[in-house]
């Protein structure tokens, strides 16, 4: 029998055994505790002889809420869903991690050798991994190798996938190369024709600029996509 309402303070429960002759045999009254966020209760394993303690793995709080849990309220496995913020985080023993987020709006703090253009970007986290994707509208012709920021550090210049491409007034679109500047930072370069390289190649690579990939003005547009592995896993 369970009592139809429980305080906060801990109330009675009933604990039962398999007997060998598969008869439910009585064992007398067991903690059960209760709050708004978990529901505890013993039940007894007949095969191991020990009662257990059964907890709910997933709870929900808001992002301050989930921060300020003490050390005795957490457990490796222990799911949070934020109210106030749509992410999921797990605890995994030594932190948190963000299993799942919203689309988090993002411009970029720095954007290297395109001053006061517009921006519009955004990131998603998953288990350590980071989406990103940004959209400059350029002011006016790049002074040199374009440069974006990312929101987070890579893990290394090496793990990344970047997908860049500059676009023409919305008219032609140009491929761009991008490489890790620094594990925060894109830097992209483009493909220009080269008449010393003979018949057969005739492109090579070179850092964005004024005329690299072509010659680009106010109003054209940069976009970059990368993909990879953060420093840490933790939030």
């Amino acid at each position: 029998m369970v009592a139809p309402h429980c305080s906060s303070q801990a109330c009675p429960g009933l604990g039962f055994e398999i007997a060998t002759d598969d008869t439910l045999q009585f064992k007398g009254a067991v903690a059960r505790t209760y709050d708004a966020d978990l529901h505890e209760f013993a039940f007894f394993d007949c095969s191991l002889g020990r009662y257990f303690f059964p907890r709910a793995i997933r709870r929900i709080y808001t992002a301050a809420e989930r921060a300020a849990l003490s050390a005795g309220n957490l457990f490796t496995g222990l799911l949070v869903f934020e109210s106030d913020t749509g992410r999921e985080m797990l605890y995994d023993g030594t932190g948190w991690v963000i299993m799942s987020e919203p689309i988090v709006t993002y411009n970029a703090a720095a954007l290297t050798n395109c001053a006061a253009s517009a921006q519009s970007g955004y990131y998603q986290r998953t288990n350590g991994v980071i989406r990103f994707k940004q959209f400059i509208t350029l002011s006016g012709a790049p002074t040199g190798l374009i440069g974006v920021t990312l929101p987070v550090a890579l893990a290394t210049t090496d793990e990344f996938d970047i997908n860049a491409k500059a676009i023409d007034t919305g008219v032609n679109d140009y491929p761009l190369r991008g490489r890790m500047g620094t594990t925060s930072r894109v830097d992209l370069y483009g493909y220009q024709y080269d008449p010393t390289l003979g018949a057969v190649a005739r492109v090579t690579e070179a850092a964005t600029s004024g005329t690299v990939p072509v010659a680009l003005a106010a109003g054209d547009r940069i976009l970059v996509a990368v993909e990879g592995r953060m420093t840490t896993r933790y939030s």
